[in-house]
């Protein structure tokens, strides 16, 4: 159950319209501020649940009062949102730099790099794990904050290289397993990353295939499936 917060004077979050914030920071000092909230949420994230931090958290760690919060900001998840918003933007880059000039011809190989740069995305950036693979906000909330990666034209791109770069026809049915993939992948690495991390290579590796099987069949021996092992020569008796 969520945390209350008494300093947090928002509707429940199932009737929170989320916002990026109240005031476009337009101005070279508001623009510092508002960052100086976002960069001290993102590393109270690292430390802490999400579920925890309110409002007056972020003040301090931002070293400035909560009136100047709100001042930017409704409420506490309008600045997750935020946050999560300019994350999704700086992985759209990574994504189209990728898409863009990767030389992988196969399905499998673009799947592994794609893969590997949302987790070393998960990794490197302070609290987009955080909010990325969180648990405790409201289904609701999820999908809104989740439902922006929708507008990074990732989807689109993916789409993109698909028919372009490895020839497969956008079909219905495509579009379809492009969907699933999208959302077996959030699932997975939510998974992945609320196991012990000994057992993070293992499940990565799992997620791999099954994308690979999903969009493109089962392997092929040239695409470097197991063989079979010969049999054995008889040997005389």
């Amino acid at each position: 159950m969520r945390k209350a917060h008494k300093n947090d004077a928002a509707p429940p979050l199932q009737d929170v319209n989320l916002q990026t914030a109240r005031r476009q920071p337009v101005q070279a000092r508001t623009q510092r501020k508002v960052m100086q909230i976002l960069e001290a949420t993102a590393q109270l994230i690292e430390k802490m649940p999400l579920d925890d931090i309110s409002t007056s958290d972020i003040a301090k760690a931002a070293d400035i009062t909560t009136g100047t919060v709100y001042r930017f900001f409704p409420h506490r998840e309008a600045i997750f949102e935020s946050l999560l918003t300019r994350y999704l933007e700086k992985m759209r880059v990574h994504y189209e730099e990728i898409l863009t000039n990767s030389k992988a011809r196969t399905g499998p190989e673009i799947i592994t790099e794609v893969i590997d740069l949302q987790i070393r995305f998960m990794l490197t950036e302070p609290g987009f794990k955080g909010l990325w693979s969180n648990r405790e906000l409201t289904p609701q909330v999820l999908r809104r904050l989740r439902g922006q990666a929708n507008t990074a034209d990732i989807p689109a791109m993916a789409r993109t290289f698909m028919s372009d770069r490895l020839g497969v026809p956008l079909t219905e049915e495509t579009e379809r397993r492009l969907a699933i993939s999208a959302e077996i992948t959030n699932s997975l690495l939510v998974y992945a990353f609320h196991r012990p991390e000994g057992e993070r290579p293992g499940i990565i590796a799992e997620l791999k295939r099954l994308l690979t099987f999903l969009m493109f069949g089962p392997p092929t021996a040239t695409a470097g499936a197991p063989q079979k092992p010969s049999a054995k020569p008889k040997t005389g008796g």
